[in-house]
């Protein structure tokens, strides 16, 4: 394996009335490709806030540490996430080269835009495919996550989707641009057990066939112990364990 990203004294802090607040404090990880990393913690630990600095998504008023560096490992060479500054240069790793599955996906699509219509545009926007070849290629995608009748489910809204199948679409809107990462914030939370196994079992299959990292954020140590190969412990904005799976659920060094 080699390795995908590099998390290096990860500090944010962010602007409010009441002052400064730190939220995340100091964190480093790295992750190769083919690996799945479990983020957990408590709400309020940091998990999301932590992913969201990957793709540099976090509001206006975030600040970043002066010593934090994150390094993404791409084949023309590595990639300094935090010097990105401009749209264009921000297409690298928002949607390109990284993807994020959100905790709801009913939030995460436009209500008045048709599935179909979203996930065509950012193919368009992130490769060289035609209206057509996108089509396609959505439709394709939609297949493979286990949607039926994928070619109906294209035209349709997201509030004509029930919670999983929202999920699945959300999903394949993440795979179809191929990223090395995926970012999963609670992507299993709002499913019921069922939809939740098949979830699980369907981003397994994702990582062996497209060789791509994962960094699933959960506080479901059960739903870990079943995906990931490592984990990480979040606590109060800070990394206080990490280590594989079986070594942090078996012998928590951590009482949290």
């Amino acid at each position: 394996m080699s390795r995908l990203i590099d998390v290096e004294n990860l500090t944010l802090q962010f602007d409010t009335d009441e002052g400064r607040v730190t939220a995340v404090d100091n964190v480093s990880f790295s992750l190769e490709a083919g690996e799945v990393m479990g983020l957990v913690g408590e709400s309020g630990s940091g998990k999301s806030v932590t992913a969201k600095s990957l793709m540099k998504l976090n509001p206006g008023n975030a600040v970043y540490g002066p010593d934090s560096k994150i390094t993404l490992h791409l084949e023309d060479g590595p990639v300094d996430v935090l010097s990105l500054q401009t749209d264009r240069e921000m297409k690298i790793v928002r949607g390109g080269s990284i993807s994020l599955i959100f905790q709801e996906p009913m939030a995460s699509f436009a209500p008045a835009i048709s599935i179909g219509d979203q996930m065509v545009e950012q193919l368009l926007i992130h490769t060289s495919f035609s209206k057509a070849q996108a089509k396609e290629l959505s439709i394709e995608m939609l297949d493979r996550v286990g949607i039926s009748d994928p070619g109906t489910r294209f035209g349709q809204y997201a509030f004509e989707l029930s919670g999983g199948m929202r999920q699945r679409a959300m999903i394949a809107m993440a795979l179809s641009t191929k990223p090395k990462l995926l970012i999963a914030d609670e992507p299993t939370t709002a499913l019921d057990v069922t939809i939740q196994a098949q979830v699980i079992d369907l981003m397994k299959d994702l990582v062996s066939e497209f060789g791509m990292g994962i960094i699933f954020i959960t506080h479901d140590l059960g739903v870990i112990a079943q995906t990931a190969d490592k984990v990480a412990v979040m606590y109060l904005g800070r990394l206080v364990e990490q280590g594989t799976v079986r070594d942090v659920i078996r012998k928590p060094a951590h009482p949290y």
